[in-house]
Order: structure tokens, then sequence, then C-alpha cells
């Protein structure tokens, strides 16, 4: 990871806090094993990061979430992004049905 120069997001709100913010718990310990590679360019774009908790029936590891500012102006890029056509169940008629299925 180091050769592709890549870091763990998580140190950029919580330095190397493992303690505080375990993924990983068993009945003796707990320790932060789980990560978010990201590069420098990206780095820049993180706003926060943490673990969220799961059950210990599905899993003995936490998630660990990050939000990430919209860089790529997704909203008000109109390049390649396919219309869609929504459907408000609520408007529909009897008129608006059989337009629907033609």
């Amino acid at each position: 990871l180091q050769n592709l120069h890549l870091f763990d997001a998580f140190t950029l709100k919580h330095s190397n806090d493992r303690v505080n913010y375990p993924t990983f718990t068993s009945s003796s310990s707990s320790s932060r094993i789980d990560f978010v590679w990201t590069s420098t360019e990206l780095a820049f774009n993180f706003f926060d990061c943490n673990t969220e908790s799961v059950l210990q029936q599905i899993s003995d590891h936490a998630i660990v979430t990050c939000t990430v500012e919209n860089f790529l102006h997704v909203k008000n890029n109109k390049h390649n992004i396919p219309k869609k056509t929504v459907y408000d169940y609520d408007k529909m008629n009897e008129e608006l049905w059989i337009k629907y299925k033609t």
C-alpha cells in the first residue's frame, strides 16, 4: 500500500486512535483491523470517519464509514448521466395508466 501511496483514511480524523474505535471485538480483546484506504488526492475531500457497531450475531467486525464531499459535483455534471423516469403513483389515474401501458 505504501508503494501505491495509499493510507488509512480513518487517521485523518482520529490520528492513530485504535483503542476508542475498534473494528474487531472478541470475548478477550478488541482492535482496529478494518480500514478504508485512500489516496492523498481524495483525502482532501473527507469530512469524517467513524465505526458503526453491528449485532454480534451478524458480525464480530464493526463497519468503518467515511463521509466524503461531493468533489465530482455529480449533481451538476450532466455528462453521461442517463435520464430516468420517476412515477408518482399518488397522481396516477386511469388515463395515465393506459398511457403508461402503451
